[in-house]
């Protein structure tokens, strides 16, 4: 690691790149640190691949020094120093080696111990090397679409990994919705792949060299978000400076809210008067700003019943429902099970000790009887979790996973017990006479209960034998019995 000696004044900024320093000469990626004069102080090696100087040259110098037709305000780090936040923006620019560089990068500003910026500190990241095997997979999708009925397997976009019919469905939907402006909805539950079909729609868009940014809702508090969304000026409140917002870091890209089921009911009204003119404040400022942001938002639990719960406005609702996407849970494409497996074995190899070249026949058997609550974010984390606790080389063979989780889904726990019902007497029996009360809803509840603990005890306790006795699939079986709190068992009739 190389420095650039710093003056009494920088102490503070000298002391903090000692300390974190070993940290970031470890990454994999360009960073680069500024002082309040905007002199690099850091800069490590992927930077200087990345712009082709010398780290030794770029030293002590400006942004403007090593690019000098760059004019000062179109300098983010500089801009950084003025309070203003960069989250994954794009950037295309010529090296000094005549190579053109397709940027990514955020850069934030640094503070000292007094609230004071102290330097500006840029992450990035070159996409142009991944043009090539982008490339290549997709020359390999072409290849395997004769094998798939014309269809792939994974978007070089989004990296969407499936072969279910649905889902090919949801992508080309995704791919006609980027090709305009309009907002978007998606809704699946925690794990189906949310972000990936957000930035499919961004890859795929005439934004897509604009910067895509990502805010979780679920993950701040009401004035975090606000003034995250929109920005704020000095002396809005405690410790407020100038800064610009999300929205305004989105202009002319797209802005993705994250876990929008969480988004406070005032933060709504404002996004609202937002959709409709354009238009926003920052916190403490009644000056009006304009951003052409994108907008797409995902939901992890249905709208009408966010609505119906008063936690979401129903104007924005449909303000925001132009278009949306609805993804199926795991469960309801077990079809893409094996694919997603072996997909994470071939993502996590080189982090486990032991080479694991696939997964066996029986590994696979347990994963298709476990109904993924989780969804695509559970399968993976237990495959990567087996893989860590695997000792060998060859096949991945044995499934590994929290007892008490993987149990209540399993096919078959051995110490449970299942409702019994009298096998000798019609299903019908009695089984609607205790539910004269009670919704439609309830009382369909009631019955696919009914007709499960049928099934179940004439299957005595097997799922498969059950689902082909309902004739429907082992996985909606599973999932229907998970719903209803139904335990599963080996049933002694005489018990």
């Amino acid at each position: 690691m190389l420095m650039h000696p710093a003056s009494s004044h920088h102490d503070e900024l000298s002391t903090l790149i000692k300390q974190i320093s070993p940290f970031l000469d470890a990454l994999n990626e360009a960073i680069a640190i500024v002082d309040t004069q905007g002199n690099f102080v850091y800069y490590n090696a992927e930077s200087a691949l990345l712009d082709g100087y010398q780290r030794e040259f770029a030293l002590g110098k400006t942004p403007i020094d090593l690019y000098p037709s760059m004019k000062k305000e179109d300098s983010t780090m500089l801009n950084a120093l003025k309070g203003t936040t960069y989250i994954r923006s794009h950037t295309n620019y010529f090296n000094a080696n005549g190579a053109l560089i397709n940027y990514q990068h955020t850069t934030l500003p640094l503070y000292g111990r007094a609230g004071k910026i102290i330097g500006a500190i840029e992450v990035g990241y070159n996409l142009s090397k991944d043009t090539k095997l982008n490339n290549q997979l997709y020359q390999l999708n072409q290849r395997l679409a004769s094998r798939l009925n014309g269809k792939v397997l994974m978007s070089a976009e989004s990296k969407i990994v499936t072969r279910s019919a649905v889902m090919f469905k949801i992508i080309e939907k995704a791919q006609q919705f980027a090709m305009t402006d309009v907002p978007v909805i998606i809704y699946g539950e925690s794990g189906t792949g949310k972000e990936l079909f957000a930035n499919l729609i961004f890859e795929t868009s005439k934004r897509n060299h604009k910067p895509f940014v990502v805010l979780n809702c679920g993950a701040l508090s009401e004035t975090l978000i606000e003034s995250s969304l929109f920005g704020t000026v000095k002396g809005a409140f405690t410790g407020a400076e100038n800064s610009e917002g999300f929205l305004a870091m989105a202009d002319g890209g797209t802005l993705f809210l994250d876990e929008f089921n969480s988004m406070p009911m005032a933060m709504q009204i404002k996004l609202l008067r937002f959709l409709q003119s354009k238009t926003y404040c920052r916190v403490g400022s009644s000056k009006t700003r304009q951003s052409d942001a994108r907008v797409i938002v995902a939901l992890n639990e249905r709208p009408e019943i966010l609505i119906s719960q008063g936690r979401l406005r129903a104007d924005l609702y449909w303000r925001l429902n132009v278009a949306n996407l609805e993804l199926p849970p795991l469960r309801e494409r077990p079809e893409d099970i094996p694919y997603l497996a072996k997909h994470f074995v071939e993502k996590h190899r080189e982090e486990v000790p032991y080479n694991i070249s696939g997964i066996s026949s029986h590994a696979q058997q347990v994963l298709s009887d476990i109904s993924w609550p989780g969804n695509i974010r559970m399968l993976e984390n237990v495959i990567l979790r087996s893989m860590v606790l695997q000792n060998h080389d060859g096949l991945l063979d044995n499934i590994v996973g929290d007892i008490d989780t993987l149990e209540e889904h399993l096919q078959t726990p051995l110490n449970a017990t299942f409702p019994h019902q009298d096998l000798n007497k019609p299903m019908q029996t009695g089984l609607l006479s205790n539910q004269k009360d009670g919704s439609f809803e309830e009382k369909v509840a009631h019955f696919e209960k009914a007709l499960i603990i049928e099934a179940m005890n004439q299957a005595r306790g097997n799922t498969t034998a059950a689902a082909e006795i309902l004739k429907i699939k082992r996985t909606t079986l599973t999932y229907k019995i998970r719903k209803y709190d139904l335990k599963i068992g080996i049933l002694n009739p005489d018990a």
